[in-house]
């Protein structure tokens, strides 16, 4: 974690702006320690040539408040996009990302600290200025990977969302309506196994990738989850 002299979009602070991790081309993450607001900055960088420095020639930046995000898909049904991401200890959540707005870290979250205590930047869960997530869990089961079942091949799944639980070693799927989400169960627990990414492959099956030394691809039906 390195201070540097970048300019924050929400206070114009230029002083005391750490940037922090993972840092690669064209992609820079800051905190403001001023207003203790995250925030990315987009390089787009000329050519390099013997001789000559890279040169910042655009800055862009989309929102704010995003921790750690894990998974991004499009809701076939409201045409939004829904990205989820890890908090702390607890504070998993999904947004719904728009150009603009902050969603929340580390202002606000529903998580703490590995440590147990309290995130120091965190002014709450509810903290205005920032969204609040479509959905949160207030204990983490480290989510990963996400898609929306939208196939016709089997009802059971239909307006379902799949997601992975690291943690939790399941799959959480939820009943989605519109932008809601109206219910939450999981599946293959039993399994006992790191779940790293889910899909939905064009034969209406969910393919589910595991996280263990000894990972597997599970081709999975309502019927094999009963």
């Amino acid at each position: 974690m390195v201070k540097v002299d970048v300019k924050c979009p929400f206070c114009a602070q230029t002083a005391s702006v750490k940037k922090y991790g993972p840092g690669s081309a064209g992609h820079q993450h800051y905190r403001c320690q001023a207003c203790c607001r995250s925030f990315q900055v987009d390089y787009e960088y000329r050519a390099c040539q013997p001789g000559m420095k890279e040169q910042v020639v655009d800055l862009a930046m989309y929102n704010a408040g995003i921790r750690n995000p894990q998974g991004l898909a499009v809701n076939p049904w409201s045409g939004a996009l829904w990205l989820h991401e890890h908090g702390l200890r607890g504070g998993d959540e999904i947004n719904i990302p728009e150009k603009g707005k902050n969603y929340g870290w580390p202002l606000a979250t529903w998580g703490v600290n590995y440590s147990g205590l309290k995130v120091p930047e965190a002014k709450g869960e509810i903290v205005e200025g920032t969204e609040q997530p479509v959905y949160y869990w207030k204990d983490s089961p480290a989510i990963s990977g996400m898609a929306f079942y939208a196939s016709d091949v089997f009802a059971p799944w239909r307006h379902k969302l799949f997601i992975g639980a690291l943690k939790d070693k399941e799959v959480i799927v939820m009943r989605v309506d519109g932008n809601t989400v109206t219910e939450e169960g999981r599946i293959l627990g039993d399994r006992k196994q790191r779940i790293r990414d889910v899909r939905v492959g064009p034969d209406g099956y969910l393919y589910v990738l595991t996280d263990e030394s000894d990972g597997q691809l599970l081709k999975v039906s309502p019927a094999a989850t009963r």
